[in-house]
């Protein structure tokens, strides 16, 4: 260890828990980051790991001081460590080196892989596939592939039915990427697919509480339709619908038509 101490890692002592391979607004080269996730009780500093794919993509992490992964905390690593060329994200390492050509790189179109190694011994590996229908990853330009905060372990992330996109922004407003680099993921269960996660529930199947007025259509949880949501309902009664529930505007707040003030 950096204290000349003998130190030993196993797998899964460290878990990759999201991943952006396909940044907007940014260039590749900046934008790609990797999340790692510390479950365990102990820091674990991984200055001098190597970081790589199964094929020609291998990077020595060398950073001039330790890195250190705190426990049940998180590091990111990425393309660059300038939050103002990279998207916004507060990166405690970058993997490119001025002057140098790229030695890991992250496929935004094809199959592709994440492996963290210490002493030649795999300690975590994520194999991505872009998703073809429901099945595969999430790769979607501007979106972080993120992993269920229920399954922060090597085993799960393995599967990418426990993967989700990134849900909120974390650059600049307009400079808009999704995920939720250095924090907890948000969770990735759709309340409109069955247990599989696979399977859609029937359309019109509440996905929310009475009041929240939610229910599910194509395995999307949507607002029901309502007087205020800008479409006449013929069927809920409706006479117009201007998109409010504001009086006195010739639409009434139960979207019936209504005289004008003088």
């Amino acid at each position: 260890s950096a204290t000349c101490q003998a130190e030993s890692f196993k797998p899964g002592d460290v878990v990759i828990t999201e991943i952006m391979a396909y940044p907007a607004f940014v260039s590749d080269q900046d934008g790609e980051w990797v999340e790692i996730y510390n479950p365990g009780a102990a820091t674990i500093d991984i200055n001098g790991w190597i970081l790589k794919d199964s094929g020609s993509n291998v990077h020595k992490i060398d950073s001039k001081t330790t890195l250190l992964v705190p426990p049940k905390g998180y590091i990111i690593l990425a393309g660059s460590a300038d939050a103002g060329s990279n998207g916004g994200v507060l990166a405690a390492y970058s993997w490119n080196k001025p002057g140098v050509p790229p030695m890991f790189t992250l496929s935004n179109t094809f199959a592709d892989d994440v492996i963290l190694e210490w002493n030649s011994l795999t300690i975590d590996k994520v194999s991505y596939v872009p998703k073809i229908g429901d099945i595969g990853f999430p790769l979607v330009e501007g979106k972080s592939m993120a992993l269920d905060p229920n399954k922060l372990n090597h085993v799960d992330n393995d599967k990418w039915s426990n993967w989700c996109e990134g849900k909120v922004n974390y650059g600049p407003a307009i400079v808009v990427n999704l995920g939720s680099p250095g924090q907890p993921n948000p969770s990735c269960i759709n309340p409109c697919k069955e247990a599989d996660q696979v399977a859609n529930k029937p359309d019109k199947a509440p996905c929310g509480s009475a009041e929240d007025k939610l229910w599910c259509l194509s395995g999307l949880c949507v607002m029901q339709p309502q007087c205020g949501d800008g479409v006449v309902q013929a069927d809920l009664g409706e006479e117009c619908d201007d998109g409010n529930k504001a009086g006195f505007d010739g639409c009434s707040p139960t979207c019936k038509k209504e005289a004008l003030p003088p």
